[in-house]
């Protein structure tokens, strides 16, 4: 394991609101591993969360509604089919098989999609034919957790210890 990786999950409790036993040690680790400008970014981005400080516009508002859980369950099922299907309808949603095993899925809102496949996650494709076809894109040293597509198309492929932006 690298030390940059090593640092950030030395300090994963900041992010949990626990305190750091020694302040100095946590300063000397930013500056060692050039990190003071993703620090900071993280601290000033807290703040403002914390404080409500964004836009109402740009917070995620989750409404309590009924979940639809499946424990036990296959998929290949047909009740199990028709129970999403209803799910997906009761929410002005429709619901359609894929031909490929989609472990991570995102659009970009333009009719892309990206994501990975069961069981080569690692793997980033790209779909422009609504999930008909997929196009290599890149291999990752690690198993993609997620994604996240900008506004402006910039890619970001989240592994563990690292997040890759494309260019």
């Amino acid at each position: 394991m690298g030390p940059r990786r090593e640092l950030t999950r030395r300090y994963a409790g900041l992010i949990q609101g626990k305190r750091v036993q020694n302040p100095f040690t946590l300063a000397y680790d930013i500056y060692r591993y050039r990190k003071l400008s993703e620090f900071l970014s993280v601290a000033v981005w807290e703040v403002l969360l914390r404080l409500r400080l964004f836009p109402k516009a740009r917070y995620v508002q989750l409404r309590n509604g009924a979940t639809l859980t499946l424990v036990g369950e296959h998929l290949d099922d047909p009740d199990v089919e028709a129970r999403l299907d209803r799910a997906m309808r009761a929410r002005g949603l429709s619901l359609s098989r894929s031909e490929h095993n989609w472990k991570v899925l995102v659009s970009n809102g333009e009719g892309e999609l990206f994501g990975c496949l069961y069981p080569n996650d690692t793997d980033l494709y790209k779909s422009v034919d609504d999930g008909e076809s997929v196009v290599f894109l890149e291999r990752f040293p690690q198993r993609i957790k997620s994604l996240f597509v900008s506004s402006r198309g910039a890619i970001f492929v989240c592994v563990v210890g690292a997040v890759h932006r494309s260019s």
